[in-house]
């Protein structure tokens, strides 16, 4: 309430217009019965609110308690991060105002400098000799614990599986010892960005090479993403980004294509994987429309809101169809329910499958490079040339197993095509065909 009545912390009331404002006081009065919808809305709303003021409350009350000043206290609580910061520059005035996330990453950063390099003092009490010791501290104990974490973590099927992004993103927590719980199950925590670079993702990949499960190639990779794209500040104005995106078949989050090889070889309007809700094949066999391309962009758009709805309405389109669609309502697997379901990972992964596809790629543009050099339309060294034609290998080599994921690929869609199959029979042969 003490952050509220100063302005810190949001109140709930403030909206866009002069009649959202009004609307949002007769309901909070009791002059205005709102709906279903409205009331749910109304609650994320201010569960939002309070998870965004914790840090903030907890900062005011400590800092109440050692001084005694409310002003003091009210002060550290709002430069906690502090949105209203804008600074002389022009060029950075106008792009907080014109790029959506650009000043909560600047303030971010902006904290991090001041409190842990710098040690610049919220209260009085503190000493700035105290304050670095301390973030050196916490790091170093975060980064230590990290260590222990990723080798901990070395033999679990689920982070062996997982993606780089799904790795570096997020820590591991199995929930498998839960009864009834598939195996391997566990739960995705993120982790913060600027500090989670340093503090996490470094020495895990470090411990990953020192035990041979990565190499430097990787660690390079691995931190040029995250400093590209978890530090960068992209300059693309955000109304546009998602249609960019679907454009260029390209996501610059996790740079990679939004469909992949095998997707690509379909017709648009067939390209949709098990867990594309059924609301957009529906449009996308209509309209011809990619189904994986429109729920990028409708996620781009709508976040996690927009992921949930058309998750719900999938649901609710697909009760009593003919051809049902796949069992999703199981406790032991919880990272197919629908809405929590992002939250949780399987033991299950697209980790080998996604190096695969981009062995494929890397070898048909080696051979289409070599072909070039021998027919002397591009100049080439010796030693280059046998590098290229090693590829020619890779790439024979890897056919089979190409051939062998089409085949499996087709089986899911004869499975999730086949109407004589309950939503359970359907469930269970895609997960044998996924494993």
């Amino acid at each position: 309430m003490a952050l509220r009545a100063a302005g810190v912390a949001g109140s709930g009331i403030k909206q866009s217009t002069i009649k959202d404002t009004a609307d949002e006081i007769r309901s909070r009065i009791g002059l205005k019965q709102d709906n279903i919808i409205s009331k749910f809305l109304g609650y994320l709303e201010k569960a939002s609110e309070k998870s965004e003021a914790i840090t903030r409350t907890q900062v005011y009350k400590d800092v109440l308690e050692k001084t005694g000043s409310e002003a003091e206290a009210l002060f550290a609580a709002m430069e906690t991060i502090n949105f209203s910061r804008r600074g002389t520059s022009r060029g950075v005035q106008i792009a907080i105002a014109l790029l959506p996330f650009f000043n909560a990453r600047l303030q971010g950063l902006d904290v991090f400098y001041r409190r842990a390099i710098r040690g610049e003092k919220l209260a009085p009490t503190e000493s700035l000799g105290d304050l670095r010791k301390r973030a050196i501290q916490r790091m170093t104990y975060v980064a230590g614990l990290s260590a222990i974490y990723a080798a901990a973590m070395a033999g679990n099927e689920a982070w062996q599986n997982a993606t780089d992004e799904e790795r570096d993103g997020n820590i591991f927590i199995p929930v498998d010892w839960v009864p009834g719980v598939e195996e391997g199950t566990v739960l995705k925590f993120p982790i913060p960005q600027e500090f989670g670079i340093v503090t996490k993702m470094l020495p895990e990949r470090l411990v990953s090479m020192y035990m041979g499960q990565s190499d430097g190639p990787e660690l390079v990779d691995a931190m040029s993403r995250a400093i590209m794209g978890t530090l960068a500040f992209d300059p693309q104005v955000q109304a546009f980004r998602p249609v960019f995106e679907v454009s260029a078949n390209y996501d610059f989050y996790t740079q990679k294509p939004i469909e992949n090889n095998y997707l690509q070889r379909l017709l648009p309007g067939d390209r949709y994987t098990e867990f594309t809700p059924e609301i957009y094949k529906e449009i996308g066999e209509a309209t011809g429309v990619s189904p994986v391309k429109l729920q990028h962009m409708v996620r781009g758009y709508t976040g996690t809101l927009g992921a949930y709805t058309a998750d719900v309405a999938s649901l609710l389109f697909g009760a009593g169809a003919e051809n049902p669609q796949p069992e999703r309502f199981r406790a032991s697997q919880p990272y197919l329910l629908p809405v929590v379901g992002p939250l949780f990972k399987s033991a299950q992964g697209r980790r080998a499958v996604e190096a695969m596809y981009e062995l494929q790629s890397v070898s048909e543009m080696a051979s289409n490079t070599l072909k070039l050099a021998m027919k002397g339309q591009r100049d080439m060294s010796p030693e280059r040339m046998e590098e290229l034609q090693s590829m020619l290998y890779i790439d024979k080599a890897i056919q089979p197993a190409l051939k062998r994921m089409q085949t499996l690929n087709r089986m899911k869609r004869t499975v999730q095509a086949t109407p004589q199959l309950s939503a359970a029979e359907k469930r269970d042969q895609l997960n044998e065909i996924q494993k």
